[in-house]
């Protein structure tokens, strides 16, 4: 069993925001598995599919960002045997990285992200293996907070299509191949 985690915030006024770039991949991984993310559990929406004989779980936390962490957590204790660390993808918006930038690792800090940070803190440990997706701007305003939560602009959006893809492909590598093939076919 392996687990996809797209980080986000709940609720319609967060929709199509910056920082749910993690939400929107989790459906669209869900559309081309042909799963549905509804079930509740976790405090969260998850979905499940078969990837190569092997389930899948998709799952977007319903206990706003900086909480994370409870559902993960959850997760993982619910599934402990099935579901080591090694096993879960987090997938989530980097305000460092050039918008559309797709980088995966497999591991790391949480470089400031409040999510990461909440399920590092929760679950203590660093090693998920995670797709950054970059929603930076040429220039970062001020109000960072603002921004993250902010709608995405006209161009932003244009792009938007291919990003997925993009971020879907290398979710399905991650599935296949493992995070090592994965970050030298997409990094």
């Amino acid at each position: 069993m392996k687990a996809i985690i797209g980080l986000g915030n709940p609720g319609r006024q967060y929709m199509r925001t910056r920082h749910n770039i993690g939400f929107h991949i989790i459906d669209a991984l869900a559309e081309r598995t042909c799963s549905l993310v509804t079930k509740k559990k976790f405090h969260a929406q998850t979905g499940e599919f078969f990837f190569l004989g092997e389930k899948v779980l998709l799952v977007k936390p319903q206990t706003y960002m900086n909480r994370s962490g409870v559902t993960v957590n959850a997760v993982r204790a619910f599934y402990t045997k099935d579901l080591p660390v090694e096993r879960i993808l987090l997938v989530y918006d980097d305000v460092a990285l050039p918008f559309g930038t797709v980088r995966v690792r497999a591991h790391g800090s949480a470089g400031g992200h409040n999510g990461v940070r909440s399920i590092v803190d929760t679950c203590k440990t660093e090693l998920f293996a995670r797709v950054r997706v970059g929603i930076g701007a040429d220039r970062l305003p001020d109000d960072l907070s603002q921004f993250v939560l902010g709608k995405f602009t006209a161009e932003e959006q244009g792009r938007l299509d291919d990003i997925e893809t993009r971020v879907c492909d290398a979710c399905l590598s991650w599935l296949e191949y493992g995070i090592e093939k994965t970050m030298n076919r997409f990094n």
